[in-house]
Formats: structure tokens, sequence, C-alpha cells
């Protein structure tokens, strides 16, 4: 193979090319020198065609990564550029479609020009002007779905009732004129107008359904309402009634506060009354339908030669309407007399107030989830103070009261299951407390060593925890019902009356002890200070109360009085147990029990009068005994003093002598007469001096 030499290459002076060089040299080759691979090798040497080589893969790879850097770049615009083409294609097709439609339209068109030119039709000037009602007409049908919409997203009931009632004369006349071949093309017009037809009645409804509707709102609905259904104004009347019940219904029935429902129902009742008496009452509603009835006066409200300062018409198409023919422009009134009488909206509003009840009445949960006295309460004086307000009392009262009776009657059932168990729980806590084992003793509770003192404020109002028990249920359950409301009264006296029925059995039973009997007439005290009772509780029940404890007291007295005779002591001992006796009771603002008295009566029956031996009957008051028993009435007072202060003077009915006869009590006081604090008994010294103690302490200690 020859071997062709490169041309030289300049070297600077004293260097040689290096092989670098020269395949550098060599990688810029001719086309001519490359047209073939045989002549490629035949001219070139392998060191220059591997040069060549390399070179041409450089520039094959440099090539490959611009192309990939390009499509990478813009790969999202590639895809919208083709997804551009495919909806290009497809409007096309529809552009075609809608091409071909129109083209078979003049088609049909020109065909059916020329058969009228055949039969001899020719337009002259008078059939252009017989041209304009027709295109009003066919304007008209197919602006009013617009025109209903818009109308009914602004508000107004009366355009959209325009629109409707008159684009329905319109397509009726369209079916007996010499167009009906329009009629198809105003197909989906006429069928999106009757399904708006509904949609506007409900509408009407909704607004009607409003709490606090206002009263121009109210007159543009029935007046349209009116005009859409042809009805009378009567009929009218009954609609709107009809909507308010719902109202009242949805009213009941939703899940606000108790409170805030009777509200909203009564201020719907009340707005209904109002606007009953303000529309129908007087001539305002019947003035406006008569004059929308004359003749095209409705008609004329949408177009431009209305009075009005806009018509319900588009502003372009208002003079073209002008132009329909006189029988789409009036607009016939409703059957019926378009007064109504006074007798007749009595009658209707009454019946409308009624059918409130009713629904009320038919709405379950509206006072069955309540179980709140003071939302009940709260409820109740919201009913009277808007009712009070309201200048429509004649028909609300039947509202008021019916609700005042549900109301009461919701507060009676939760009294009954509030108060049910009060009487058998109470018997119960009698029952458990007369089977304790532990003595009854007030002043042991309350100067006991192993608790702090009770303060003399409170020696009133402490109770043991026995006695306690019995009350704590009774307390809280009637305290539950302190409300001013006068159907709680009865319940409440009901439940105490029955708690002296209960107290009563328990202390009428004929094995009792003296300890037990101890037990109830501290029961009674503690019931007859209650704050609770005291609050609630009748006259009846305290008079009852004092006549359990006043037939107790006087079984305990004789019992204690037969124990204390039975161990045979003196009178000065006998009398010290007494008198610790009815300190035990604790404070006692009832009359204390006749122990004096059985202590008189018992020890002269058994013959412990030993001194002057008088006669029994000169001897029944306690002052007369203690003199012939030699007793010395200081030491009585002693005993009784530190004790009087703590009892409250008790009423004038309820004070009990210990002298059995007036006469016998003239002469001497009782020794253990209640008084009040600030008016001590005569027998109870102000002042207790250091030797009246020294002189009677050591008597007493012996006893």
């Amino acid at each position: 193979m020859a071997t062709v030499s490169p041309p030289a290459q300049h070297s600077p002076a004293g260097l040689k090319p290096t092989t670098s060089a020269s395949v550098s040299a060599n990688s810029h080759l001719d086309e001519k020198d490359t047209s073939s691979v045989d002549q490629l090798f035949e001219h070139r040497n392998v060191r220059e065609i591997e040069a060549y080589a390399s070179n041409v893969l450089q520039q094959a790879r440099t090539k490959q990564q611009a192309v990939r850097t390009l499509v990478g770049d813009r790969f999202r615009d590639l895809l919208g550029i083709s997804r551009t083409v495919v909806d290009m294609h497809d409007h096309l097709v529809a552009l075609r479609e809608t091409l071909e439609a129109l083209q078979r339209a003049s088609e049909h068109m020109a065909e059916q020009h020329a058969n009228r030119g055949a039969r001899g039709h020719v337009l002259s000037s008078n059939s252009h002007s017989s041209e304009i009602p027709h295109a009003a007409i066919l304007l008209l049908i197919a602006d009013a779905p617009i025109m209903i919409r818009n109308a009914l997203r602004a508000g107004s009931f009366l355009q959209a009732a325009w629109a409707m009632v008159f684009a329905t004369k319109a397509w009726h006349w369209l079916h007996t004129s010499d167009h009906t071949e329009l009629v198809s093309i105003l197909e989906p017009q006429w069928t999106d107008i009757q399904s708006l037809r509904d949609h506007v009645l409900g509408c009407i409804d909704t607004s009607l359904q409003n709490v606090s509707v206002r009263t121009s709102v109210v007159l543009d609905t029935i007046v349209a309402y009116t005009l859409l259904e042809q009805a009378p104004i009567n009929k009218a009347l009954e609609h709107v009634h009809a909507q308010r019940v719902k109202a009242a219904a949805i009213c009941c029935s939703d899940t606000a506060p108790l409170s805030d429902r009777v509200s909203r129902l009564v201020r719907v009742v009340v707005r209904t009354l109002t606007l009953t008496r303000t529309l129908w009452a007087r001539p305002v509603l019947s003035r406006i339908l008569t004059r929308l009835s004359d003749g095209n006066a409705f008609f004329r409200l949408g177009t431009t030669a209305c009075d009005l300062p806009s018509s319900f018409a588009p502003a372009g198409a208002a003079n073209l309407y002008e132009h329909m023919p006189l029988a789409i422009q009036t607009c016939e009134a409703a059957a019926g007399s378009p007064i109504l009488k006074d007798d007749d909206i009595h009658l209707l509003t009454r019946a409308f107030v009624q059918r409130v009840c009713t629904e009320l009445d038919a709405v379950p949960n509206f006072l069955a989830n309540e179980h709140d006295l003071d939302v009940l309460a709260q409820s109740r004086h919201s009913l009277k103070t808007l009712c009070a307000r309201s200048n429509v009392s004649e028909h609300l009262g039947i509202l008021e009261t019916h609700l005042l009776t549900l109301l009461d009657a919701r507060v009676r059932t939760l009294l009954q299951h509030t108060l049910a168990d009060v009487p058998s729980a109470f018997a119960a806590a009698l029952q458990r407390m007369n089977e304790e084992s532990v003595p009854s003793n007030a002043l042991q509770d309350l100067f006991s060593a192993q608790q702090d003192h009770v303060h003399p404020t409170h020696w009133r109002t402490y109770r043991a925890p026995s006695i306690e028990s019995c009350l704590s249920l009774v307390e809280a359950r009637i305290g539950q019902t302190a409300h001013s409301m006068d159907v709680v009264a009865a319940p409440v006296h009901t439940t105490c009356l029955a708690l002296i029925e209960q107290l009563q059995q328990v202390a009428q039973a004929d094995a009792l002890s003296i300890e037990q009997m101890h037990r109830l007439l501290r029961v009674c005290l503690a019931m007859h200070t209650s704050p609770v009772l005291t609050k609630l509780a009748n006259k009846l029940f305290f008079e009852r109360l004092a006549d359990v404890y006043m037939a107790l007291s006087r079984r305990w007295a004789r019992a204690y009085v037969d124990y204390v005779l039975s161990l045979h002591q003196e009178a000065m001992p006998s009398l010290l147990k007494l008198a610790h006796a009815l300190h035990t009771l604790g404070p006692n603002p009832l009359s204390p029990p006749p122990l004096w008295e059985e202590w008189v009566l018992r020890s002269q029956a058994k013959g412990f009068a030993h001194t002057q031996d008088p006669e029994p009957a000169a001897l029944t008051s306690v002052p007369a005994y203690l003199d012939a028993m030699q007793v010395d009435p200081a030491c009585v007072r002693l005993m009784l003093a530190p004790w009087v202060p703590m009892h409250s003077r008790a009423p004038a009915s309820a004070v009990t002598t210990l002298t059995p006869s007036s006469s016998s009590s003239s002469q001497s006081p009782s020794p253990i007469q209640q008084d009040d604090v600030s008016h001590p008994s005569p027998l109870v010294p102000s002042v207790t001096r250091r030797r009246d103690i020294a002189r009677i302490a050591p008597r007493f200690s012996s006893w």
C-alpha cells in the first residue's frame, strides 16, 4: 500500500513536528478524499484514519446531545401543541356539522320561499307590518327564561310573573296563528319556562316562610302568586297562612334553645297577623289587584309605555313588545270578590292560629327533650312578654294559652319525675334512723369534745348526721323546684303534705322507744327550720307539722315521765332529768313538750305528793305543785337559764302555758314559758349572778 506523506507542517526552528500535531492536521480531511472507504484506506495511513474516525464519532455525539436537550426543554410545549391539534380537529368536525345544518336550513328556506312564490304569495308593505307582532311574540318567548332568572336573582317575583304570564299567553296564541311551524323552534324555551314555573312558586313559598318577612316583599310575592295562579284574594290569604304555618313548624323543630324557639314562633304568628291586618283588612292589596287586572295595565309594566322609571323587559326588546296583539296584552282578573269582609278575615285568621297550635302538637321534640326548669321558666317569661307587647292579642291569646298549657304540662311532668320518690325515700330514711343505736342528744352534737363546738349562730341550722340523712334528699329535690312559676306550687305542696303523712305514719307506730320518739321530734324541728321548706311549703304544711309534733311530744313526755318516775327519785333530781331532756332536743322554735304537766299529773297519780297532802284539783298547776313539793323556783330558773335564749318565741297560737287553766296561769307564770330573746321570761334571770350559782351548785352536785 502506497503511503502518502502529509504536507509539511511548519514548526519553529530547532523543533520537529510532533505526532499530535500530525494527527490534528489530518483530522480535517476533504470530502473528496473520503468519498469511499477504499479511497480512505488507500490515501491515508492508520493513524490518520483513527483520528478521522474519532472526529466523526465526536461530532455525532455532540449532535445527539443537542437533539436530546432541545426535546427535553420543549417537551411540555410539544404536548400542548399536540393537544391543541386534537382540539382543533374536534372543533373542526363540530363546525363542519354546524355548517352542513345551516346549509340544509338555508336550502329548506329557499325551497319554502320558492313554493310561496309559485303559489302567488307576494310580500307587500302591509304583510311586512303584520310580521312585527309575530317577531315580538317570538322574542318574548325566547327571552322569557332569561328574564325570569334575572328577576328571581334580583328578588322581584312580580317581574318573573310578568314574563311567565305573557310568555304563556304568547305560546298559546302561537298555536292558533298561521305560524305554527315556529312552535318546534321555540320548544326548548317553552320547556324551560314550564320548569321555571314550579321554581318561581317554590321561591314564593320560601320567601313567605321567612320569620320576619317585610311587608313590601309579601306584597310583591302575593301579587305575583295571584297573577300566576289566577287565585282569588281569599285563596291567596289561605296560601300565605299555609306557608306561615310551615314557618312556625320550622321554628319549633330546629335545635335552638327552647326560649329562642318560642320567641321565633310568637314572632311568626305576630308578623302574620300584622300582615293580614295591613294587606287584607285594609284595601291595599285589593286596589293593586284591581288596577293590574284592568285591561293591559299589567302588560304595560313591562314596556316603555309604563309610567315607572324602568320596565320589566330588556331595554332592546321593550319597544318591540308594544306591537304584540291585544289578546296577549290583556290580563284577566281572578274569579271572586276582590275585597274580603271582616268576618271572613276573622275566621281565616282564627283558623291559622289553630293550625299553628295543631302543628305545634305534631312536633315530637318541641318539649320532650327539655329537662331544665330554668329554661321552661325563661320560656314562659319570654312568651308572656312578647304577647303583652304585641297589639294583635285578639287571636294571639289562643297561641299563648296553648303554649302555656304545653309548658305547664312539661313542668308538671318534670316535677312528678323529680318528686315522685321523695316521700318513699324520706320514709326509708326515717326507718334507718330509728334502727340506729346511737343516743339522740343535741347537747352532745353541739358540744362534742371530739369536734369543734358549733357556733351559737349555727345552733338552729345544725343537724346531726342521722337527721341530715333524712332531709338531704328532700331539700335537694324540692330545692330544684324553687321557681316563681305558679304551676310549681301545687306539686311541691302535695309532696310536702306527703312527707307529713309519712312522718305521721312513723310517729304513730306502737312500738316506738323513747329514743326513737326523741329522734322524730328532732326531725320535726329540723323540718320546721329548714330553709328550703320554709321558702316553698305552704301554711297547711306547717300546721300539719305542728300537729304531728304536738301529738308526738305529748306521747314522748308521758313515756319519759314514766321512765323518770320509775327511778323513784326525789323531786329535784326528777326535775333536773326533765330539764336535761328538754335540752337534748336542741333549739326548739315550737312549743316544748309538756314534761312538767305530765310530771305533775303522773306524780299525783302515783302518790308522790308527800307534803301537805293537797287535793288533786288544787295541784293542777306546776307552780302550785312546786310549792307543795317545797321546790325552790330559783333552782328551776337556773336549770332553764342557759337554754332559754336559744329558743325563739313561738307563734301566739302555738304558745303553750304549763298551766292547764287560764286562771291558774294568771296567778303564777309558767317556769318554762318560751319568749323572745329580747324579752326573757320572768322566771329566767337576765343576769345569772355568781352567788346564785355558788349557792345552788352544791345541791346540784349531790343529784
